[in-house]
């Protein structure tokens, strides 16, 4: 299994023709050849002790203190996470 983009391949699928009743039936051979070609998005992974959101309210490691009463760990991470380019 590899991550692409499937944002990306919608956009190419938009521009595959459609068969004379609109349907893409007929493009099975030519939507696997596109799935084939996207290429794979390397994830970036960023925890806690790395995110530059760490003790700010931007940070949802707070919020989970906040909500449910405990912190997390340096090794959590969430999708809202970026690194910090100060050291």
């Amino acid at each position: 299994m590899r991550l692409i983009d499937a944002d990306v391949l919608k956009q190419h699928i938009d521009k595959l023709p459609a068969l004379p009743d609109g349907n893409f039936a007929g493009n099975h051979s030519a939507l696997k050849a596109l799935i084939n070609m996207q290429p794979t998005v390397q994830p970036v992974i960023v925890y806690c002790k790395d995110c530059k959101h760490k003790g700010t309210k931007n940070c949802v490691a707070n919020a989970w203190t906040t909500i449910f009463g405990f912190g997390v760990k340096d090794d959590f991470y969430c999708g809202l996470a970026e690194r910090r380019t100060n050291g």
